[in-house]
This record gives C-alpha cells, sequence and structure tokens, in this order.
C-alpha cells in the first residue's frame, strides 16, 4: 500500500551554511547545479492520533531534523527539529475473514457449553 507523508519546513531554522552545492552533467551534456539541504526523517512505529474526519484520520507519524554530520554524532550533538510529518489514513472497515466451505453459525452458541 502506497503511503503518503506530508510535511511543512520552517526555512528559518534552516542553517544556511549546510547546504551543499552539487554539480554534474546530465544525460543530455548540460551542467546541473543543485543546492540541497540535508535531512533526516524519524518515523515512529505508534503514530499519534491528530484529527479525525469523515472518511480518514490525520496523524503524526514521524519528524524530520536536520541532517547530523559526522563531527555531530560523535558530539552528541541534539540535531534542529525541522517539522512534524504527518499522514493522513483512510478509515476501511475490516473485511471479516470467511472461509469458503465453511458454514457459520448465527446465533447457535449455547452459553453453558463455555467453560469458563
Amino acid at each position: 500500500m502506497t503511503r503518503i507523508l506530508k510535511a511543512k519546513i520552517d526555512v528559518t531554522k534552516i542553517d544556511k551554511t549546510r547546504i551543499e552545492t552539487r554539480t554534474y552533467t546530465d544525460r543530455g551534456g548540460v551542467e546541473v547545479t543543485q543546492k540541497l539541504y540535508p535531512v533526516d526523517i524519524v518515523l515512529i512505529d505508534v503514530p499519534t492520533f491528530i484529527k479525525d474526519f469523515d472518511d480518514a484520520k490525520l496523524v503524526k507519524a514521524g519528524f524530520m531534523v536536520q541532517g547530523q554530520t559526522k563531527e555531530d554524532r560523535e558530539a552528541k550533538t541534539k540535531g534542529i527539529s525541522l517539522c512534524d510529518v504527518m499522514e493522513y489514513q483512510k478509515k476501511e472497515e475490516k473485511p471479516k475473514q470467511v472461509v469458503e466451505g465453511v458454514d457459520y453459525p448465527e446465533n447457535d452458541i449455547d452459553s453453558g457449553d463455555i467453560p469458563f
């Protein structure tokens, strides 16, 4: 299943000294220059519920921090949080698991047959 995650970065928190310039020649022979900003995206195991909609719910799926250099990691510097990563999850009814060829009783359970 495809997941779409959304984020809006607070550009005032960006350390402009960390912007990297990359230049290369593409397949057509044209020289391309890019300005890149390294980030780390951390996805959390259990998303945090934010808001409920009719057909979906909004959850916090993780967060984005400024990419760390080797020196930052060695100094154990805490990364600068740039934004939260959100995800819209569609509400779907869970299909009942039905095995073909098996007859399921509707209300034929006798509570006296249950040992607990």
